[in-house]
């Protein structure tokens, strides 16, 4: 059996004053900034998981600098098996705000997470809080007419699955494609997969999911450098993005070619 269990808001439990506000009037300890009896709880609760149970990932919401959040707690981290990578988010979701056609060099902005992918065990979401609290629904943030933003829409969701992290790929983060914001008090429209879009958004999520679980250059070496290599990165007037994810046999490695525009590309791998 394998579960993971993710922590929401971890900032606000090691900082004292996080978001400007000291918590609950408590003085800062030892001249720093830092909940230390939060960050003591939070070492012992992590190691007291790893070393009870198996097939278990404690998952940290974190969205500061703090170091070492997915490290060891022997090697002076935090002791969670993964951490959100909140940049990544953030970049991805700006990118595909715009009109890719136009503004292609914007392009650049989902190679920035590269330049620290590895200093933690990165995970890649699309966080509950980005398509909630008045915030629009994933296809609604693509624009254009109906058919690039439906393209952009699935292509948002394929890199998830592709760069070396691990996904963070949920069926309501999708939201079956619902053009609403994602209701978390009720249970996703199911009724719309009787329509194409939405039943196609569907099936989607679950045949990524299963490419994700039968490549294992996807995952084997998804924490480390030698899992991913750069073929072209720097070509921001075509929207392209090709690189490769290798496992420990090169006879599964990938080669990744992202085309970000609805315009056909022809690709020549020598």
């Amino acid at each position: 059996m394998w579960m993971h269990c993710a922590f929401d808001a971890v900032a606000s439990m090691i900082y004292l004053d996080y978001s400007g506000k000291m918590a609950n009037g408590m003085p800062i300890s030892m001249g720093v900034n830092e909940n230390l009896d939060a960050i003591s709880l939070l070492k012992e609760m992590n190691q007291y998981v790893y070393d009870t149970f198996d097939g278990v990932q404690t998952i940290a919401e974190e969205s500061t600098g703090i170091y070492r959040v997915s490290k060891s707690v022997d090697a002076g981290g935090l002791g969670f098996g993964m951490k959100w990578m909140m940049g990544w988010m953030h970049d991805t979701l700006t990118y595909f705000k715009k009109n890719l056609s136009i503004e292609n060099t914007i392009k650049m902005i989902l190679t920035f997470s590269m330049t620290y992918a590895f200093t933690e065990n990165f995970m890649l979401p699309f966080s509950h809080d980005e398509v909630v609290y008045g915030k629009q629904s994933l296809l609604y943030r693509m624009p254009g007419d109906e058919w690039p933003t439906i393209c952009k829409f699935k292509v948002a969701l394929l890199v998830t699955c592709l760069p070396t992290q691990v996904p963070n790929l949920y069926l309501w983060v999708a939201n079956l494609g619902n053009p609403q914001k994602w209701n978390f008090q009720e249970s996703l429209d199911w009724h719309l997969t009787q329509y194409e879009f939405h039943s196609g958004t569907q099936k989607l999520v679950k045949d990524l999911n299963l490419f994700y679980k039968n490549n294992p250059a996807l995952y084997e070496k998804q924490f480390s450098p030698e899992g991913f290599t750069w073929i072209d990165y720097g070509d921001a007037e075509n929207s392209v993005l090709a690189y490769i994810r290798k496992g420990h046999d090169t006879k599964n490695d990938l080669i990744v070619i992202c085309n970000f525009t609805p315009l056909t590309r022809k690709f020549v791998i020598e």
